[in-house]
């Protein structure tokens, strides 16, 4: 468990940084044989390996060790320069797109089983809700971070509208990670992590890939996205954009911009789209947010949803 020390520096400075691994944290067990991180170490693609093997076997990970590659996570998404991050494809790579994965770890670990290890050519971006609703959010969230640490020009991760502390308080994250470890402030480094993740991302300037939709702002501008805040535990509510752009969902039918039922975010028609791509030279958008039997599905012109959590439709 963390100290009472690390708890109050903790909520001084809010990041995970203040806890000491080695010195705040009890040791690892003596049985344990899991895949180890010490002081000194990055996170290798073998570590992520091993982890994915003992999290396929197991619910957890020694405190240690996963404080550790939550900060090494956390150390790597601080490099993004703002809530837009860009990949550029050579014609020899390509990127998968997932849609909400909602602690599906079977599911998870099934598109990895299905397009191959994440890799300079074969790369994936998984578009927000990666926790809440299902039984293994801790695994799918650790497991994802864990890759961007090892490869963070292979696996990127958008912000989607649960990850953030009002969903997981309700949908289960929160109560997971107490029945696991018992430990809020595990849950605190999360949200700032969480709140560390990009908007959205654009691949090759043409695609812009985000987690809900668009917003009722008029004239939107990809710049108006890269400035939205983060870090500090920034959460959705702190800004109209980023609740619109997590929350809201295309019109099959229908034009313009009418009130979503969700409680946030917007419903926005084909119009609305078509307006955003031009004004921004995109050629489309891909978002997740809604189940879609299928996988995947065209919303409305311009417009493609993916969802990730087969699990969920059954």
């Amino acid at each position: 468990m963390v100290s009472r020390k690390s708890l109050i520096f903790w909520c001084i400075i809010s990041s995970g940084e203040c806890i000491d691994c080695e010195k705040d944290l009890d040791p690892l067990p003596t049985n344990y044989t899991g895949p180890t991180l010490g002081p000194g170490d990055n996170v290798s693609v073998d570590f992520v390996r091993q982890l994915s093997s003992w999290f396929s076997c197991n619910t957890t990970l020694p405190l240690p060790i996963l404080y550790r590659l939550l900060q090494l996570a956390e150390k790597s998404l601080r490099l993004h320069p703002n809530s837009v991050q860009d990949i550029g494809l050579s014609p020899d790579q390509c990127v998968h797109v997932c849609g909400d994965v909602h602690g599906q770890f079977k599911d998870l670990l099934n598109i990895f089983h299905l397009k191959g290890d994440p890799s300079a050519d074969n790369m994936y971006l998984f578009n927000g809700d990666i926790v809440d609703r299902g039984p293994a959010s801790l695994q799918c969230i650790v497991l994802l971070l864990a890759w961007h640490a090892a490869s963070p020009e292979s696996v990127y991760i958008n912000r989607g509208n649960h990850e953030a502390i009002n969903m997981n308080m309700k949908d289960g994250f929160h109560r997971e990670l107490m029945e696991k470890y018992n430990d809020n402030i595990l849950f605190d480094f999360f949200q700032e992590i969480f709140s560390w993740l990009p908007a959205a991302t654009v691949v090759s300037d043409k695609v812009l890939i985000l987690h809900g939709g668009l917003s009722s702002i008029p004239g939107l501008q990809l710049d108006d996205i890269r400035r939205i805040p983060r870090g500090n535990s920034f959460q959705p509510d702190d800004s109209d954009l980023l609740c619109d752009l997590l929350w809201s969902d295309p019109m099959q039918i229908g034009m313009g911009i009418r009130e979503s039922s969700r409680g946030g975010g917007v419903l926005f028609g084909s119009d609305i789209t078509a307006t955003f791509l031009h004004n921004n030279s995109l050629q489309c958008l891909v978002r997740s947010h809604s189940e879609i039997k299928e996988g995947c599905a065209c919303s409305h012109p311009g417009c493609y949803t993916v969802f990730s959590a087969p699990s969920r439709s059954r």
